[in-house]
């Protein structure tokens, strides 16, 4: 994030833009963007999104219960903390 890069990396925001325009976007654009496409399920703000990963765990153990096993198809896919997180078969 803008803040922690600014007070923890010591960057000025110039340079936190800058990274930011010239390789967390393309890379995301590159990388993450396309898998989106392919997910049953897409859960905003990836990993500080608990309410939208504790819905999916429920569904999964749902599913794992009602089957009767301990195994399960479903793929967590998470590019970076900007990349909203992706589910699929």
């Amino acid at each position: 994030t803008v803040p922690r890069d600014i007070k923890n990396r010591g960057r000025d925001l110039d340079q936190v833009l800058n990274q930011y325009m010239n390789f967390v976007k393309p890379a995301f654009e590159e990388f993450c963007s396309p898998t989106k496409k392919y997910a049953d399920v897409i859960i905003p703000r990836g990993a500080d999104n608990t309410v939208g990963i504790d819905l999916i765990v429920h569904h999964i153990q749902d599913l794992l219960h009602r089957s009767g096993t301990s195994k399960c198809s479903v793929r967590l896919s998470r590019c970076s903390s900007s990349c909203s997180g992706t589910l699929s078969r």
